[in-house]
């Protein structure tokens, strides 16, 4: 493999970003630190153990 096969997918990318006026390539995910995601993560899950719960207790109130 030659050193500009090696390269190329690199230039490519560098490429498109420079093309990408949008953002839109961009993962805004990736871009955050892993303790931040997990964090979100963890809020997320709690968020809907809460929503469980609420729809749960309301069921027995109705019933």
């Amino acid at each position: 493999m030659t050193k500009l096969a090696t390269y190329m997918p690199s230039f490519v990318l560098g490429i498109a970003a420079v093309l990408d006026l949008g953002g839109t390539l961009k993962d805004p995910i990736s871009d955050k630190d892993p303790l931040e995601k997990d964090m979100e993560a963890l809020r997320s899950d709690w968020l809907a153990v809460g929503e469980d719960l609420r729809s749960a207790m309301s069921a027995v109130q109705n019933d």
